[in-house]
């Protein structure tokens, strides 16, 4: 998503600054839009690039910040409640993805 209007904000100022630099000096209409829209082109294709590294720093952070946080988090909330992992009495691990739990009528 920051990619996207990344490469929209900057292509769209591209464009207006080449507009109204084209028409600053005096250019003609066809080159001041040709002109305008290559350099639309190139910096939208720039600010995707930007958008995309953008996001993906961001996301890296997120990450990592989250890995800092949640176990911490979990670790607390599991001593104090006193889960432990080690099933107790006649309990057996229903691990198995294929195993089919039945009714206690049997159907």
């Amino acid at each position: 998503m920051i990619a996207r209007y990344t490469g929209g904000i900057l292509g769209t100022l591209a464009f207006s600054v080449s507009v109204l630099v084209g028409l600053w000096t005096g250019n003609p209409v066809l080159t001041i839009l040709s002109r305008a829209i290559w350099a639309l082109v190139l910096f939208c294709v720039i600010g995707l690039l930007l958008g995309a590294v953008a996001q993906y720093v961001i996301d890296d952070y997120a990450r990592r910040r989250y890995q800092e946080v949640v176990p911490e988090a979990e670790e607390a909330a599991d001593s104090a409640v006193g889960v432990t992992a080690e099933p107790v009495g006649n309990a057996r691990s229903t691990s198995s993805s294929t195993e089919v739990r039945t009714s206690p009528m049997g159907t």
